[in-house]
């Protein structure tokens, strides 16, 4: 039997964040794959990063630096020469709501290769996605990409209202990456804090930031023991800075620091501490106003940190309430409750914790998502 030929991928990430992380995991889930051969190219500040760089040892990579317009520019060319010489049958773009949509749609649809995207957020949330670079990179991808990931049926749905054809719209989990931050922490093992309340990740106002102090204070009054800790970079958006939300987050930080209850680390949290934190708290909060999914539930989830979120974006479509974490309503009274909940009944929450463990650790692993992916691939090359 004449075996299939490997289908050679292109995998572009140029963000050196949360999403650099995810393309990380995925390029690496694709290497172990013998149906595949894979080329990654990736921003440099993301390889700062010694356990991405564990990751990522065995994946064959270029390094291209995308954060000036100078550095923009070349990367268009860059792409353009890395498409003619290795020739690839996809181009895979997985930071898709990036900066670099431009330079990838430019490059793949000049060299007449499919290009396929992994959109985390369809709609930009409260202050971003604003400029210019923005809307046309959304407007670029409607038009030119083809295929359309997503993590959720609200994110296809958001899609399909703006024009985009469902069938070339895909939802498949955000991929856990509990097991990618534990492996990177130094200690063995971290006791948990039964009454640790962590809100993690980066400040931004669609995030429920304003809404935390007011939870803390009224849970701080029925549980005197608790502690909540906010760990997290200050969002610098080019939206958010002309909206004002630097300075409001300034004051909301220095009430925090004035309260007892509250642990602050308003700074960018390297990759080697990131589950330290979520190995301390017995609960995430997400009180998130806005959201599409979230790679901080996918963080807690598979390290046992029981998640409250509100029901907003495809947190439901991960999340289960009373089974795999708890689900609540944006209003203070009700995340207020959910919290008092589970607070007052640690035994049942831990089960929770533990289901939602293994829940996350068997749908949302790497080499499943891999597989969703690579039977797309499969169809558009026959296409």
């Amino acid at each position: 039997m004449k075996q299939r030929r490997a289908i050679r991928v292109l995998h572009v990430n140029l963000s050196s964040g949360g999403l650099g992380r995810y393309g990380a995991l995925f390029a690496a889930a694709l290497a172990r794959r013998d149906d595949i051969e894979v080329l990654s190219v990736f921003e440099p500040g993301l390889l700062r990063s010694r356990p991405i760089n564990n990751i990522l040892a065995d994946v064959p990579k270029v390094e291209l630096p995308f954060q000036t317009i100078a550095q923009r520019l070349r990367a268009v060319f860059s792409l353009h020469l890395i498409l003619r010489r290795w020739k690839p049958d996809i181009v895979h773009d997985t930071a898709g709501s990036g900066v670099a949509f431009g330079a990838i749609a430019l490059a793949a649809v000049a060299r007449n290769v499919p290009w396929i995207v992994t959109e985390h957020d369809p709609v930009p949330h409260i202050g971003m996605g604003s400029s210019p670079h923005s809307r046309l990179a959304r407007t670029l991808i409607r038009r030119c990409a083809a295929h359309i990931f997503v993590h959720g049926p609200m994110g296809k749905e958001q899609l399909v209202s703006q024009g985009v054809d469902s069938s070339k719209v895909s939802v498949i989990y955000h991929g856990e990456l509990g097991s990618f931050f534990s492996e990177a922490l130094n200690e063995k093992s971290i006791k948990r804090e039964e009454r640790t309340i962590l809100f993690f990740g980066a400040l931004r106002p669609n995030k429920g930031v304003e809404l935390l102090i007011p939870i803390a204070d009224q849970i701080y009054h029925q549980f005197p023991d608790v502690k909540f800790i906010v760990a997290g970079s200050p969002d610098v958006s080019r939206g958010l800075r002309k909206s004002g939300w630097s300075a409001r987050l300034q004051r909301i930080l220095q009430e925090m620091r004035s309260r007892p209850y509250f642990e602050v680390h308003d700074r960018f949290i390297p990759d080697e501490e990131v589950a330290r934190f979520f190995q301390r708290a017995s609960i995430t909060l997400l009180p998130y106003l806005e959201a599409t999914q979230s790679g901080v539930a996918m963080v807690a989830m598979p390290l046992g940190s029981v998640v409250i979120a509100t029901r907003v974006g495809d947190l439901p479509y991960v999340i289960e309430d009373g089974q795999t974490g708890f689900l609540t309503d944006t209003d203070l009274h009700s995340i207020i409750g959910k919290l008092s909940l589970a607070l007052s009944h640690p035994q049942e929450a831990q089960k929770i914790g533990a289901n939602a463990s293994m829940w996350a650790r068997r749908e949302c692993n790497w080499e499943k998502i891999a597989c969703q992916v690579v039977e797309v691939y499969r169809i558009i090359c026959q296409a």
